[in-house]
Formats: C-alpha cells, sequence, structure tokens
C-alpha cells in the first residue's frame, strides 16, 4: 500500500500506535494485547478508507488467517502475539520458497526444540529480545515508500 492511498491520520496513527508498542518492548519486553488490537484494527479501517470493499475484505481475510493458524499457540504461550505476526510473515516466505529451501527449513525445524515463554522466563539470566521497535521502523518504512 502506498503511503500516497492512505489519509495522514492513518498514517499519524500507525506511527503512534507502533511507538508505544515500541516503548513499551523495549520497556516490558512484551507488547499489551490492546496495543496488537488497536494496530490490527487501525490497519484494516486504513485497507478499507483506501481500497474500499476489497481492502477491508483482504484485511478481514488476513486477520482471521492469523487467528485461525497461529492462536492456539499463543494461547498456551508457545509463542507471543508479535511471534504469531512474524511468523504468519514466515509462513508466506515458506510458501513463496523452492523446494530446497523448504527442506532445508524442515531440516532445522526438526532438530529444534523451542522453550515456551513461560520457559524462557524461569530461566536465570534469561534475556527476551525486544523486536517491536524494528517492527515499528518496518511498518513505517513498508507504508511510506
Amino acid at each position: 500500500m502506498a503511503a500516497a492511498t492512505l489519509a495522514p491520520s492513518h498514517v499519524v496513527l500507525l506511527a503512534a500506535l507502533s511507538t508505544v508498542a515500541a516503548g513499551y518492548d523495549v520497556w516490558r519486553r512484551r507488547i499489551p494485547n490492546w496495543l496488537t488490537v488497536g494496530i490490527a484494527a487501525s490497519g484494516m479501517a486504513a485497507q478499507a478508507v483506501a481500497f474500499g470493499a476489497r481492502g477491508a475484505g483482504s484485511a478481514v481475510l488476513s486477520v482471521l488467517l492469523v487467528l485461525v493458524l497461529l492462536t492456539a499457540m499463543w494461547r498456551f504461550r508457545l509463542i507471543g502475539g508479535g511471534d504469531a505476526v512474524g511468523g504468519l510473515i514466515a509462513l508466506a516466505c515458506y510458501a513463496a520458497a523452492g523446494a530446497s529451501s523448504r527442506a532445508a527449513v524442515h531440516v532445522n525445524l526438526s532438530r529444534l526444540r523451542a522453550p515456551s515463554l513461560d520457559e524462557i522466563g524461569r530461566q536465570p539470566g534469561a534475556v527476551l529480545v525486544p523486536y517491536g521497535a524494528a517492527f515499528a521502523v518496518a511498518a513505517l518504512v513498508v507504508v511510506l515508500s
């Protein structure tokens, strides 16, 4: 979506919510669900305003896809909400990759056992990396380019 098609108020709202989310992530190492929902809702509204019914439908289908594929893992605290969004991006990249790349992913995943968020929090000296700031910057770069 190009910046020219978005109302300036949508860009300002995205920037404000993303900045707050990044700040929370740096400070608390998590992003509150109300912020994630607010960003998603504002994005859906921006799609509807900029692209009409087709944009609204696309936004709703995207949200439903994330909910269907990743909510169960989030509910069992296997991943965070931001991880769910990153997972959607990873699934899209996986689907677009060639067979040899997908085979390499299968090998890597078979060797990986990622701890849950609760397990990470219980480990002494555990460090949760805040990548909300990177998401915020990336979202604004995409919207403004």
